[in-house]
């Protein structure tokens, strides 16, 4: 994956309702946002997203070469 992609990361934190962090994450350039409930599924939904770009990227540098 090339270049840098930004985000912008809420978190809430009420220990009243949860010992965990919850909160939404928001890809600027897309606007696609998501909401998560631990950190855990904060990390999977990241690396979701680098998967998918680096599959983006190989598909159109694929097309390239052809």
């Amino acid at each position: 994956m090339q270049g840098h992609e930004t985000f912008i990361l809420t978190i809430f934190h009420d220990p009243a309702r949860s010992s965990d962090p919850r909160g939404r994450l928001r890809h600027v350039t897309s606007g696609q946002e998501i909401t998560f409930v631990d950190l855990n599924e904060l990390v999977r939904l990241l690396r979701q997203f680098v998967i998918k770009k680096v599959e983006q990227e190989e598909g159109e540098n694929n097309e390239t070469q052809a």
